[in-house]
């Protein structure tokens, strides 16, 4: 489907009842669930344990104090730095961000309740990484959802208008994209999940066997990967943003888990 580097990609998908879509940043600290701590959203560390700004002081303070003591230097979205008065070091480290660094040195806890800006676009309120959905209900093909990070930019694009959507915390929902088809998209700490739902068998029909779903970037140029996933590469070849192949099942579930019991691989 891939026709070359740096040219337009547009996304070819068989829909049976619901599709998703994660666009998210790679570089991500993935922790064993034994190591990683849980992903608690303060955003000024361990309110309770005293801070210094470097691993020498930290360690002073330690010692002298008998008390852990965070290294504020060491800070980063996904992990906080302890020096012990033992002499050791330790670090907890999340999965997945849950702060972001200011630009005057401060720290905000991620908040991906999404809000409507001024330009009339509808965003996260605090993330790692600039998020838009759509909120332009006057563009003929208006970008769906857009990420950018470093200067460079993803964009998912919708062919039609859409409707006006309904805000409920982290989900933008835009019903009757088609009849009886809605589109949701849900922020995350690092991007967005993006599902199709087909409420019955005749939009499913209706809407025939493929979607098409244009991309765009800036700074990227977008492949396929072996598994099918989808790759935003900069200039050097480094991925810059990715989404996983994408998946669909019906409304089968299980009793116990509320779970989708059949789900297949798009394609």
């Amino acid at each position: 489907m891939v026709e070359g580097y740096g040219r337009r990609l547009a996304a070819v998908v068989a829909l049976l009842m619901a599709w998703t879509l994660a666009v998210t940043l790679l570089e991500v600290i993935a922790e064993s669930p034994a190591q990683a701590a849980p992903e608690a959203p303060a955003s000024a560390g361990d309110p309770a344990a005293l801070q210094r700004p470097d691993v020498v002081s930290a360690m002073v303070t330690a010692q002298m104090l008998d008390k852990r003591v965070e290294v504020t230097g060491l800070r980063t979205e996904t992990s906080l730095t302890y020096a012990h008065p033992d002499g050791t070091y330790s670090s907890e480290i999340n999965a997945r961000p849950v702060r972001v660094e200011q630009p005057d040195g401060t720290w905000r806890a991620v908040d991906t309740d999404l809000h409507r800006t001024p330009d009339g676009h509808v965003a996260p309120a605090e993330t790692p990484v600039q998020v838009e959905l759509s909120g332009d209900t006057a563009a003929a093909t208006p970008a769906l959802a857009s990420l950018a990070d470093d200067g460079k930019s993803a964009s998912i694009g919708w062919s039609g208008k859409l409707p006006e959507p309904t805000l409920d915390g982290d989900t933008a929902v835009y019903t009757n994209v088609l009849p009886d088809v809605d589109l949701e998209l849900r922020a995350t700490a690092e991007g967005f999940a993006k599902l199709i739902i087909v409420k019955t068998p005749a939009a499913a029909a209706a809407l025939g066997a493929t979607v098409r779903l244009p991309l765009s970037g800036k700074g990227v140029m977008f492949s396929l990967g072996e598994t099918g996933a989808l790759l935003a590469k900069d200039s050097k070849g480094r991925v810059v943003f990715t989404a996983p192949a994408p998946i669909m099942w019906d409304s089968t579930t299980d009793e116990g888990t509320g779970e989708a019991t059949r789900q297949a691989p798009v394609g």
